[in-house]
């Protein structure tokens, strides 16, 4: 990734979350082989995101040992049921109410 005009870093947007990808993985090297072996590096940089989300900062510290309160796959469903639910209101964000009722039936039809 030496080129300076390579897309993910001419989007202000990213640019934070890659810095933040970069600063809280041990190894560079591993983001940058998957972002260059890949020719379409959005997707790719995006399940960079969401695995440390998963694996990383949503994290359940009740127990002993921590654990990932949901799967890198449930974050995927959960993102893409608020997507929807955007998609359909032609929303650019939603109220605090609707991610709690969202979150709450994602939550309930995942462990009851």
């Amino acid at each position: 990734m030496n080129d300076k005009s390579h897309p993910i870093l001419t989007r202000q947007v990213l640019v934070k979350q890659l810095i933040d990808v970069f600063m809280s993985i041990g190894d560079v090297r591993e983001l940058v082989s998957k972002l260059e072996s890949v020719k379409n590096y959005f997707p790719a940089f995006v399940n960079v995101i969401i695995e440390r989300e998963a694996n990383y900062k949503w994290i359940d510290s009740s127990g002993e040992t921590f654990k990932p309160i949901l799967t890198v796959e449930q974050h995927y469903e959960l993102l893409s049921l608020l997507a929807e639910e955007m998609w359909v209101n032609s929303a650019e964000s939603l109220k605090d109410s609707i991610l709690d009722l969202i979150s709450e039936m994602f939550a309930e039809q995942k462990w009851i």
